[in-house]
């Protein structure tokens, strides 16, 4: 099966947005550090056969920026969008992505417990399944 977070997540880092485990993480938002991003699934669409043998997945994917600062946290996400957004025909680490698209702009969550904002954008997934 393939591991959509980790796919992104290795993406991302590959042009620089993220390290996995220091400032990238995978399915919830850890305490620290202030600045980071973080990569979820969630419910998509069902699959898609297209033909016999052929599986077309369709998962949701979010991605969770956290900032000291309105600018710095919304800038992050907006590089992570430029990056992802609209990517197609892609394989990552053997996978092979047809399209992300976003489904919405970014949003601005307000600030958590600890005065820190948090921004949040939602994908659609469409990829080769397994």
């Amino acid at each position: 099966m393939p591991l959509l977070l980790e796919d992104i997540g290795s993406y991302l880092q590959s042009i620089g947005l993220g390290t996995p485990g220091v400032d990238l993480f995978y399915g919830q938002m850890p305490d620290s550090p202030d600045e980071c991003i973080v990569l979820s699934e969630y419910a998509g669409r069902p699959p898609v056969y297209a033909r016999p043998g052929a599986r077309l997945d369709r998962p949701g994917l979010q991605v969770c920026v956290r900032s000291n600062t309105y600018h710095a946290g919304r800038l992050r996400l907006q590089q992570t969008q430029d990056a992802i957004d609209g990517l197609n025909e892609t394989t990552i680490n053997g996978t092979h992505y047809l399209l992300l698209m976003s489904l919405q702009s970014p949003e601005c969550l307000g600030k958590d417990a600890n005065g820190r904002f948090e921004f949040v954008q939602n994908y659609a997934v469409l990829m080769d399944g397994k």
